[in-house]
């Protein structure tokens, strides 16, 4: 459950994200692979979402290029695969999430998740998303 700065934080992003959309103002952040601080930014935002945090792993690809630009101060989504233990201490494989990402001076500073797979809907979901903006099958094959 969100709490109300998370919640208020989710909004912001999500206000930012659809001015830069709407207004026009976008350019493509390029594509490329994240660096170890830009992986440990969406990392911990992940781990916030799951059951065991620190059982996690995951599976990175390179940043699509799909996104807006104002200034110095980019948006974009960034998908991946998180791996982490469940409520009876299995490991329940590779799930797709998705991420709204921020970038400053090209840098992700910032990330909110917009959704982890889990059950077949919400994988099947997370899959649909991440290739609309860029992240599809042949991206996923990749990070495997």
């Amino acid at each position: 459950m969100l709490k109300g700065l998370d919640m208020l934080k989710n909004a912001l992003y999500g206000l930012l994200f659809a001015t830069t959309t709407l207004v026009g103002l976008s350019s493509a952040v390029a594509a490329r692979e994240l660096t170890t601080d830009e992986k440990q930014v969406i990392a911990d935002t992940v781990r916030g979402r799951l059951r065991d945090p620190a059982s996690a792993s995951f599976k990175w690809g390179n940043l699509t290029g799909v996104g807006n630009k104002v200034d110095n101060t980019a948006s974009a989504v960034y998908c991946g695969y998180v791996n982490s233990r469940n409520a009876y201490g299995g490991f329940v494989g590779d799930k797709p999430f998705s991420s709204f990402v921020m970038l400053v001076d090209g840098k992700v500073v910032s990330a909110v998740v917009l959704g982890i797979g889990g059950t077949r809907l919400t994988t099947t979901a997370e899959y649909n998303f991440c290739s609309e903006n860029g992240y599809g099958p042949s991206y996923f094959a990749r990070v495997r």
